[in-house]
């Protein structure tokens, strides 16, 4: 049948109204629009049972015309409006669906739904659609649980991550544990890290004897660098014996390892270590802590051996003499260490002097030849004419001077109370002393006071004191010279002079207990007071020695401190460095503490940013050290002491790096990074890991600067050419495991800087080099990753521009402009970036946005109208140059051929035919770029051309032949 037919049968059956039949006529001869004009017309005349068949058809009809909104209301119409929502589903239009399933159903329908399509597509495997579902009526875990049973873990973290942060991190190590667990190291290790939990990496590799990838761990530990210490110790142990040191000697971690293996009581291996031919200078250093040890856990006998194969006999004395064992002390003395014997007799004789035993105890000091700290003793002790008997039989210069001390002693216990005898002083010092206590009796009538002497003039020296001991600054007495009963604050010199007279009738009068009590209480007075040395020698005179130098030192009396220390207690000596250093330290005091703690006094040049004066010092701490063995060699002393000296110098060299490398920092902080090349060009570059970091921040911040693209750039470009070629001429002398990706990287870093330099040094000529100009900054394009993206095709773009190289120019500077959208728009990423204009080339297609723009406003505008321009202009095509090989026409790589070809040293372009290559390097030139390079410097001779010719001849070495 025609359509004309067709047609003439649908208007006869609505005529007869016959209207279902008009319907049939008009879905079979696929008129659709008149089927839907009749099927709308009828809906108000037939029952929708009669018309849903025939909508359910319209629907299919729309379906497959993608006209999803009519098919909608078509299945609405024919009360199949779940058909309708299926459909939704089917084609992705989520939304669509959810929002008509939620006009007709209840929540739990709907939810019911939608689990169901959900696990239909679960079971098919479209888990993105199921997903979706899921995510839809909020039912996340059940989407997470899906793709953690199809072992798509990353798919499911995303889902813990955006709806369970919290789990994030249990998640990560319930899944390594997983993968641990099935012997998937690899991943178990990442989802560790990714955890934070490194130690449980480390602990993984450790229990399958992985060392290599425990330490890889732990090396990548930033938040903990001791980690990485930890775990070369721990596998060193396991290895034991050379293998043990020749790992911690390749790692540079021996030392470490040592301290490590003391610090943990391991001596055993610590000796292994310190035995081995790199460290022997540690093994005295290990026997000493040792012997600490063995003493600590009171194994005397054993400790005084390491004591002895530590070198320090003194200390196995000090030991017996702490513990009392006389006659062992007295032993190792004479044997080993004739110059402590004093020791051992002053702690015998202080013991004795404790025990009230004073004719032995000074046999004990005259034994040792210190009749003054008899003489002192006894005097402190009160017992005033045997202080005076030995003073005139060993010191005669001293007996006068006791004898004037006692008598005043008397006078002073009748008219004001005795003086105390601890107290050494001048005869001016004794009358000030005197005329206080006089001025406090007879000028004021303070109330503490009053009753304080009454109590002592009755003879209850208990109540005296404590009246005594009433009187502080914060007291008032009354002026009795004055007409007026003015109330004045007593001075802390009165109270000075109230609290030592305590302290004397406490001494004489009362029991030791108390006296001791009340002589400690006058000696935190008078430290109230800033009186710390006259509190230090209380203190000393109740054998309160710790005390007593801790109040010499609140008074900053080092001296004394260390003179107490030295020779009362010479445990204590390193505890009284120790606070002088701190002291020094806090006050600033660099140059001093420069005498006793050098480490310290660097740290605090740098604290204070005295950065010339701490590099200095330790530029001659190096200086010195080379000279040592410089000395050593030609004095033709043996190996070991010349070992020694030459570690040293390595010592001092990498202490003179730690402090380039955080005075570096610090300028790179401050935005000073031209700074921080010279301090590299005056010390050098080592191959440390840990500057690495250092060195690429120069690197980024040199390349990213303004105003470098000229003649006068060449000094900057030409320095950090320098120090690369440094980096990277240690880099292949270091022994370390470096990743051959970061040696790769700073060999293309090097590479850069001198295509920079010369372009910078051809710039300074007077000859036409625009061409080999232009070509060496399209070159620099194959580095644009490393390189400021935005600044090189810029530049490259100019480049072209101006020699007329339109069609590249145009590609490149279209490229900038979209790097400048990116850079704009921080949401942006390489990603969104078109690079078919790069496919089959060496350029990389996706780059680092930088975080700044490298152009102004004007040139940025000035490109933009020239790419507008030239796009109006259909003269350009929108593509690159190829060459005979079909490729690129500055492309190293043939994808054609599978083969990549050398680039030139001088304009870095492929080198097709007529090379020259350069001994030993195998670098190589285009044999017409190197002539006319050479024919430059000929003709200009210009310093910058000249440099680069010398650099050549360094890096590369010398042209050989033609290839």
């Amino acid at each position: 049948m025609t359509k004309q037919q067709m047609d003439n049968a649908i208007n006869h059956f609505i005529e007869a109204g016959a209207y279902i039949k008009a319907t049939d006529a008009a879905i079979n001869s696929c008129q659709w629009t008149k089927a839907s004009h009749i099927l709308n017309s009828m809906e108000s005349k037939k029952s929708s049972e009669q018309l849903s068949p025939y909508f359910l058809k319209l629907a299919q009809h729309y379906i497959g015309c993608r006209e999803y909104n009519a098919a909608e209301q078509a299945f609405i119409k024919a009360n199949q409006s779940k058909l309708a929502i299926n459909m939704y589903i089917s084609i992705g239009m989520w939304e669509k669906a959810h929002q008509l399933a939620s006009s007709i159903m209840d929540q739990t329908e709907l939810t019911n739904m939608y689990l169901s399509h959900a696990e239909e597509f679960e079971k098919i495997g479209n888990y993105k659609e199921a997903e979706r579902l899921y995510l839809t009526v909020k039912e996340t875990d059940r989407a997470i649980s899906m793709y953690k049973n199809t072992r798509q873990y990353r798919e499911m973290l995303r889902l813990v991550k955006q709806f369970n942060s919290d789990l994030l991190n249990q998640t990560y190590l319930h899944l390594a544990e997983q993968f641990q667990s099935e012997g998937n190291f690899k991943q178990a290790e990442q989802y560790y890290l990714e955890a934070k939990d490194w130690k449980s990496a480390v602990s993984m590799y450790r229990t399958i004897d992985r060392w290599e990838d425990a330490y890889r761990v732990a090396s990548s530990c930033t938040e903990q660098p001791e980690l990485r210490k930890q775990v070369a110790y721990l596998w060193a142990k396991h290895l034991g014996g050379e293998s043990a040191v020749r790992l911690l000697t390749r790692l540079r971690l021996i030392e470490n390892a040592i301290d490590y293996a003391t610090e943990h009581c391991a001596f055993d291996f610590a000796f292994e270590l310190a035995q081995s031919g790199s460290c022997t200078e540690r093994l005295p250093e290990v026997h000493n802590k040792y012997a600490m040890f063995l003493e600590d856990e009171g194994k005397f006998t054993e400790a005084e051996e390491q004591f002895m194969k530590a070198g320090k006999p003194r200390e196995a004395v000090l030991m017996y003499v702490h513990n009392q064992d006389w006659d062992s002390a007295a032993r190792v003395a004479s044997e080993h260490d004739p110059d402590s014997i004093n020791d051992v007799l002053l702690g015998q004789a202080r013991l004795a002097f404790g025990e009230k035993e004073f004719a032995q105890a000074e046999a004990l000091l005259l034994r040792a030849q210190r009749p003054d700290m008899a003489v002192r003793v006894y005097r402190e002790a009160g017992m005033w004419e045997e202080a005076i008997r030995v003073a005139e039989t060993y010191l005669p210069n001293r007996a006068e001077e006791l004898k004037e001390e006692l008598r005043e002693e008397r006078m002073h216990a009748i008219t004001g109370g005795p003086r105390l005898s601890n107290r050494k002083q001048s005869t001016d010092d004794r009358n000030t002393s005197y005329s206080a206590i006089n001025e406090l009796k007879n000028s004021t009538t303070n109330t503490y006071f009053i009753q304080a002497r009454n109590y002592e003039s009755n003879g209850e020296y208990l109540r005296a004191v404590e009246y005594y001991l009433k009187i502080t600054p914060n007291t008032n007495s009354v002026d009795n010279n004055s007409n007026d009963s003015i109330k004045q604050s007593i001075t802390p010199e009165l109270c000075e002079n109230a609290w030592l007279h305590a302290a004397s009738l406490a001494v004489k009068f009362l029991p030791t207990d108390s006296s001791v009590k009340v002589t400690e209480l006058v000696a935190s007075r008078l430290a109230s007071i800033q009186r710390h040395t006259l509190a230090g020698e209380l203190l000393l005179s109740i054998d309160k020695i710790h005390k007593a130098i801790d109040a010499f030192i609140a008074g900053e009396n080092w001296s004394k401190a260390k003179c107490v220390a030295r020779e009362l207690e010479p445990r204590l000596e390193a505890y009284v460095e120790a606070k002088y250093k701190e002291a020094l330290k806090i006050k600033g005091q660099a140059d001093t503490l420069a005498s006793v703690d050098i480490n310290s006094a660097l740290d605090m040049y740098a604290e204070q940013g005295k950065w010339e004066k701490c590099l200095s010092t330790v530029e001659q701490l190096l200086n010195e050290a080379k000279q040592n063995v410089n000395g050593h060699s030609m004095k033709g002393n043996g190996n070991n002491t010349n070992t020694l000296s030459s570690s040293n110098v390595l010592k001092e060299y990498q202490r003179l790096h730690k402090y380039v490398a955080v005075y570096a920092a610090n300028l790179i902080k401050d935005s000073r990074v031209y700074d921080a090349m010279l301090l590299y060009k005056k010390y050098g570059t080592p191959a440390y890991k840990q500057n690495f970091n250092i060195y690429k921040r120069i690197f980024q911040g040199i390349t990213s600067q303004r105003g470098l693209y000229g003649s006068d750039a060449y000094p900057t470009w030409s320095t950090l050419r320098d120090i690369l070629f440094d980096l990277n001429q240690n880099l292949k002398q270091t022994k370390s495991d470096i990743q051959p990706e970061i040696i790769k990287l700073f060999d293309r870093m090097l590479l850069v800087t001198h295509y920079y330099a010369i372009r910078s040094a051809l710039l300074s000529t007077q000859q036409d080099v625009k061409e080999i100009v232009t070509q060496i900054s399209v070159s620099l394009l194959r580095h644009s990753d490393i390189l400021p993206a935005d600044k090189v095709f810029y530049e490259a773009g100019i480049d072209c521009r101006q020699i007329g190289w339109n069609n590249m120019a145009f590609v490149f500077l279209n490229r900038y402009l979209d790097l400048v959208e990116a850079i704009e728009d921080p949401d942006n990423s390489s990603n969104t970036l078109d690079s078919s204009d790069f496919q089959g080339t060496d350029i990389p297609m996706e780059v680092p946005i930088p975080e700044h723009l490298y152009t102004t406003h004007k040139e940025h505008e000035s490109i933009r109208e020239w790419i507008l321009a030239i796009s109006m202009d259909h003269k350009f095509d929108q593509t690159l140059p190829k060459d005979e090989r079909g490729v690129y026409i500055a492309s190293l790589n043939s994808p054609n051929i599978g083969l990549s070809s050398l680039p030139c040293i001088i304009t870095g372009y492929p080198i097709l035919r007529n090379g020259i290559i350069f001994e030993p390097s195998k670098r190589a030139a285009i044999q017409t770029n190197w002539n006319k390079f050479l024919y430059i410097i000929k003709m200009n001779k210009t310093f910058e051309c000249l440099n680069v010719k010398e650099f050549i001849e360094q890096w590369c070495g010398t042209p050989t032949y033609n290839k």
